[in-house]
């Protein structure tokens, strides 16, 4: 790393946090010029401690999972809630209740796992500089072309890019103007909260890993989380009502907590015994939406573009995937992948983060009535969620809890979908398909994601240039509508692929083939339908109804 920023770079990033690094680390493996620049000097304190289910898989995509399991944090195997009518015994779930889910993920110390992630983007190649504070971005031309920054001095600097990545958390409400963004009213929560030592006991799924679990207790002010951070400590934070506010400032932060611990005989009875390690923090104000998650010249990530409420822990993973999307599809637009378009790519990024937050918002309301059934919660999550037919509404609410992506649009079944990223191109072939212009939604979508993964590594090793390798090698590990960086016409492919995967896997990497050169118009789409209709042994006609289902059903979508 050189010693001064330099005045331009492929791509710069504002935050050093997991977002940030994140994004850096995948850009800089595709080779490009990263500038990340991080207001503080790390290792530093963070809240947001509990990793989801996903976590593991992205960190081992950008390299830096051994790393991650060396520093010995506490194992994720599920979680344990005391909520609803029934708060006597505690109720459980674990990962491994859903099938191909990992074992476990991580409840992690944020300045040391912070400070991993880090130092991994500087390994991979990011050029870091720590206590440079960015003032605003640089517009020219109705696009967003760099930042501009304090230096440690206190001396200003600019640096332009071709793309910015703003995954500054909180911080980046002060970037924009106060109307680009908007607070949460049904979540102006208020959340107070400390570290205890011992570590607590609470429930785990293995024994020799006796604090595992995240906790989650519900009480009349609010509820609580429990996270075991160590041997040696436990997270304790109480979420209540903004109204309780000036009832915070008279008594104090410490008096505060200790008095709604005492409203809880669940925790009061795991903290007994316990001493209190630190001092008691107090956050407000945290829940927020941009209007826009992208735009020219940018993305947002993590809390710098949404965050909606603590309470199923999204926030650290949700900010490493959105992450991946960001950087995948900056990573194309920079010529990845050949004739990538930038409307296209953002529509489809802000269309999936705007779903995520319409679901979240939904199933978090729904789930602050803390006065309902155990299994309502599985049909509420259940009944707003993507999920193949053979899931309980058990594994669909624990797919959730793991941040798989199975928040969909509303309108699934009038003919929509979490993601549009077709684009012109896709919307001739589906033309090409079909005159006919009745939606016929598809309700029961049966999928595999290894099927489909097989099918993107075929594609890679045939050096495909509509999927370059390492694409196709990001792609293989991430759930169908998570490809939303991938280029219109290999959604196409994927189409085909996901209702042809079962015992076909060797001739769908050529049908897959021949559907991104048709998708490009290299290639008349009658014959092709009915070279695939031979391939596969079915009519062709049923080639022609199973592409429409998948382009006007629930899996990929057109609009007319």
């Amino acid at each position: 790393m050189s010693e001064s920023v330099p005045e331009k770079c492929d791509v710069v990033v504002i935050g050093g946090g997991p977002a940030g690094s994140t994004a850096a680390a995948l850009l800089a493996i595709a080779g490009r010029d990263v500038v990340l620049l991080e207001k503080a000097t790390f290792p530093r304190y963070h809240v947001g401690e509990s990793l989801l289910g996903i976590a593991p898989t992205i960190l081992d995509r950008i390299g830096v999972r051994e790393e991650v399991e060396s520093q010995r944090f506490v194992r994720k195997y599920g979680g344990s809630f005391i909520w609803g009518k029934n708060r006597e015994q505690p109720w459980h779930w674990r990962f491994t209740e859903v099938p191909d889910n990992p074992t476990y993920s991580y409840h992690v110390r944020r300045a040391e796992f912070d400070q991993v992630l880090l130092s991994n983007a500087v390994r991979l190649g990011t050029n870091v500089y720590q206590d440079h504070r960015v003032t605003c971005l640089i517009h020219e031309d109705g696009r967003v072309a760099g930042v501009a920054y304090t230096r440690p001095d206190g001396s200003e600097g600019e640096i332009r890019s071709a793309y910015t990545v703003i995954a500054s958390g909180q911080d980046s409400l002060a970037l924009e103007p106060s109307h680009s963004f908007e607070y949460n009213e049904d979540f102006k929560n208020i959340a107070v909260f400390s570290y205890y030592s011992p570590a607590l006991a609470v429930p785990n799924w293995d024994p020799e890993e006796p604090r595992g679990n995240q906790i989650v207790v519900a009480f009349e002010e609010g509820w609580f989380w429990v996270i075991p951070q160590s041997e040696e400590y436990s997270s304790v934070g109480a979420v209540v009502s903004h109204r309780s506010f000036s009832q915070l400032q008279k008594m104090g932060a410490e008096a505060f907590l200790d008095a709604m611990i005492a409203k809880c005989p669940h925790v009061a009875a795991l903290v007994s015994g316990a001493r209190r390690t630190e001092q008691v923090r107090v956050i407000r104000d945290y829940s927020f939406t941009f209007k826009d998650y992208s735009g020219p010249g940018y993305f947002r990530t993590g809390d710098a573009a949404v965050f909606v409420d603590p309470l199923w822990s999204y926030g650290v993973s949700n900010a490493m995937r959105t992450s991946v999307l960001a950087a995948c599809s900056i990573n194309s637009l920079l010529g990845a992948v050949p004739d990538a378009r930038e409307e296209v790519l953002q529509s489809a990024f802000q269309e999936t983060l705007e779903s995520f937050y319409d679901h979240m918002i939904r199933l978090l309301l729904y789930f602050y009535n803390a006065h309902r059934d155990m299994s309502s919660y599985f049909w509420k999550t259940h009944n707003l969620s993507y999920a193949i037919r053979e899931s309980s509404q058990k594994e669909t609410f624990i797919k959730v809890l793991s941040g798989g992506s199975y928040l969909i649009h509303d309108k699934l079944h009038q003919g929509s979908s979490e993601v549009d990223p077709l684009g012109e191109s896709a919307r001739e072939v589906f033309d090409r398909f079909t005159a006919e212009g009745d939606t016929v939604p598809l309700k029961d979508a049966e999928w595999t994601e290894a099927a489909i993964a097989e099918v993107f590594d075929s594609l890679a090793g045939q050096g495909s240039p509509a999927m370059p390798a390492a694409d196709a090698r990001l792609a293989a590990n991430y759930p169908v509508k998570s490809y939303l960086y991938v280029d219109p016409e290999k959604l196409v492919a994927q189409a085909l692929v996901s209702v042809y995967h079962q015992n076909r896997l060797t001739t769908l990497s050529s049908v897959a083939l021949d559907v991104v050169r048709a998708a490009d118009g290299q290639t008349e789409v009658a014959p092709l339908i009915d070279d695939v209709a031979k391939k596969l042994s079915v009519p062709a006609s049923s080639v022609r109804d199973e592409m429409k289902l998948l382009l006007d059903g629930g899996i990929l979508r057109v609009e007319r």
